[in-house]
């Protein structure tokens, strides 16, 4: 082996070994996620979670564009449960999500939330996504 084919070798395999690595680490960071979902789920033990994590985000989406529009708007919340096809919908006429809210709001701690609103741990909707069989997240903001 030459030294070009020796230098070639070595730079391969270095790439080989960066590409492993950052397979491991990825690796390792999923099961860290997968274990932090597990345990969020797991810190939902009554019926009425699923509706007082709805209601939550729903009345601070109205709350804030209320204080926003400073009043010059009519909050509005849709509650819809469906018995027949298992299904619950809450809607709001509140301030919607930006690009970058909407793209990571399933993400596990990860809150847009500040004082005064309700919940700002950043686990109410990853646990309404894992936690349940399907789930729609709209917004109207973008």
């Amino acid at each position: 082996m030459n030294l070009h084919n020796s230098c070639l070798f070595i730079q391969l395999s270095r790439a080989i070994l960066g590409l492993q690595r950052r397979k491991l680490n990825q690796t390792y960071l999923d099961e860290i996620e997968r274990r932090e979902i597990l345990n969020i789920l797991e810190s939902y033990q009554e019926t009425c979670d699923l509706f007082a994590e709805l209601m939550q985000n729903a009345l601070d989406s109205v709350e804030k564009r209320f204080r926003a529009e400073k009043g010059a708007y009519d909050p509005e919340i849709w509650v819809r449960i469906d018995l027949s096809k298992n299904a619950i919908s809450v809607t709001d006429n509140g301030i919607g999500m930006n690009d970058v809210q909407f793209r990571t709001a399933l993400a596990p701690q990860v809150s847009f939330k500040e004082p005064p609103l309700r919940g700002s741990k950043g686990v109410g909707l990853t646990y309404l996504a894992y936690g349940f069989k399907a789930i729609l997240l709209a917004t109207g903001q973008f």
